[in-house]
């Protein structure tokens, strides 16, 4: 056979791989179970409600105004200055307005996705491969949504208004910063990008900054190691970005260290017992590993096979360009392990406790790159015949609209109600604090179940914060409980 025929045998067999695997239908399930999703979120956002800290906010704000409420945080609680900052803006202007509170988990995921999409978008032309917009931005969908349900709670890390900014924002500001790192044009203003993003994401999160800070020093080992003379290292315009990138984020890092509030909060923590310590440590290890992960399971093969479809698709478009993939599969396995080990040591160590569920959404999120990265692999290295392959991919769709049509009704019922019953709640209070006119304590029916989202149910302590800050929210002038729940 000639070399002519060959050629031509081996794209007629691309082609007839690139309409059986990446054909319209499949692509058309895809965008089915995406915007089941969005109407899922769309749901969520709109049933989402204020809660807990989101009223001491509004109250701190209005007392204090928005920059002044930032240092007398940043005094007496806590460092996390640009986090603090975007919550004292967004509160001090919506304050109780609920219906504009909507918008900002909705804001947050669109800023997600297109940070995902701008990601994929840069590495794709980098690595010299041809994909439709389409397709790129239905993977972008299908990362973001994985992400969500890897989410180990979702209600705290996405509906909760004023833990956005510390934590899924702090995210979804590495990620545009990473985007502005690997932006080869327009110099200047993804220099300015660059720093803004790691400004915000160093005085959002210590625990996030120093797992940042870590894959920072070792992004830029590899990249020394990878240049003869350290000199020719500047010459790129990467590295120049990647080392503005690090310092940034090491400075903002260091101005959220130096709080002084952060010692009044660290006095407050019980010292240091190495038992205690072990003991939540493997706590949190047992919890990751035998709770969590097998309830993730079904959500990894729903949305993480279609990236064994692209990787196989990637491997037959390239006839003779090899892929070199810039990390290792054992690399991010390191990683993974590495970034585990900081959150459950410093939870573990400083707290002594579980900690906040908020806090491990970074692990959620490097859980996420870790299974699209090894299902695109195995994608890519064909350990899949295609007619295995073809089985595979439509279980795992029709797996995907199951449970996004689950969630969808089972969240629907149960968020709107909750909602209701919040919004019942509130009308009344407001309405009673017009009437009350000396110090009382008022009885109030317990909330439903919130669902997805972050409940906004207080104790039948009046001296819960949860209580407290109900009260200051809405300026009420009694005491409320929530009365406790019939078994």
């Amino acid at each position: 056979m000639n070399a002519t025929k060959k050629v031509s045998l081996h794209r007629g067999t691309f082609f007839l791989f690139n309409f059986v695997f990446m054909s319209k239908r499949y692509i058309f399930l895809l965008y089915t179970a995406f915007l089941l999703f969005v109407f899922l979120f769309l749901i969520l956002c709109f049933h989402s409600r204020l809660a807990t800290d989101d009223y001491y906010t509004i109250w701190s704000v209005k007392d204090n105004g928005i920059l002044n409420n930032v240092k007398v945080i940043y005094d007496n609680w806590l460092g996390r200055f640009t986090a603090v900052f975007f919550n004292s803006v967004i509160f001090g202007l919506l304050k109780t307005n609920q219906p504009y509170y909507y918008f900002l988990p909705l804001f947050s995921y669109l800023l997600l996705l297109i940070s995902v999409f701008l990601i994929f978008r840069e590495l794709k032309q980098k690595m010299f491969y041809e994909l439709k917009t389409q397709t790129l931005f239905i993977f972008s969908g299908l990362f973001t949504i994985l992400f969500f349900f890897l989410t180990f709670d979702i209600g705290e890390s996405w509906f909760w208004y004023c833990s956005l900014s510390s934590y899924l924002l702090s995210i979804i500001a590495f990620l545009f910063g990473l985007f502005f790192i690997l932006k080869s044009n327009k110099y200047i203003l993804t220099f300015i990008g660059t720093m803004i993003c790691f400004l915000y994401v160093g005085g959002a999160s210590e625990v996030y900054s120093s797992i940042f800070i870590t894959l920072f020093l070792v992004a830029i080992f590899y990249r020394i190691k990878k240049r003869s003379e350290f000199r020719q290292f500047f010459k790129s315009r990467i590295n120049q970005k990647l080392m503005i990138a690090f310092f940034t984020l090491i400075l903002s890092f260091i101005i959220t260290l130096s709080s002084p509030g952060n010692l009044m909060k660290e006095a407050l923590n019980p010292d240091f017992d190495f038992p205690v310590f072990l003991y939540y440590f493997l706590r949190m290890t047992g919890k990751l590993l035998f709770w969590f992960f097998p309830q993730k399971i079904l959500y990894i093969i729903a949305f993480a096979v279609p990236f064994i479809v692209l990787g196989n698709y990637f491997k037959n478009r390239s006839f003779n360009f090899r892929i070199k993939f810039a990390v290792e599969f054992k690399f991010l396995t390191i990683v993974l392990l590495a970034a585990i080990l900081i959150v459950f040591i410093s939870i573990a160590g400083l707290i002594q406790q579980s900690g906040e569920y908020r806090v491990w959404t970074i692990l959620s999120f490097l859980l996420t790159i870790y299974f699209c990265y090894l299902f695109f692999n195995i994608g890519y290295k064909q350990v899949f015949k295609e007619n295995k392959l073809l089985k595979i991919k439509y279980i795992s769709v029709v797996l995907s609209l199951i449970i996004l049509s689950y969630h969808l009704i089972n969240q629907y019922t149960l968020t709107k109600h909750y909602a209701n019953a919040v919004d019942e709640r509130i009308n009344y209070l407001v309405s009673l604090n017009q009437r009350i006119t000396k110090d009382t304590l008022v009885s109030l029916t317990p909330l439903p179940k919130s669902g997805m989202l972050y409940s906004a149910e207080i104790s039948a302590d009046t001296t819960h914060f949860t209580n407290m800050e109900l009260r200051m929210g809405y300026n009420l002038k009694y005491h409320v409980i929530s009365e406790k729940k019939k078994q």
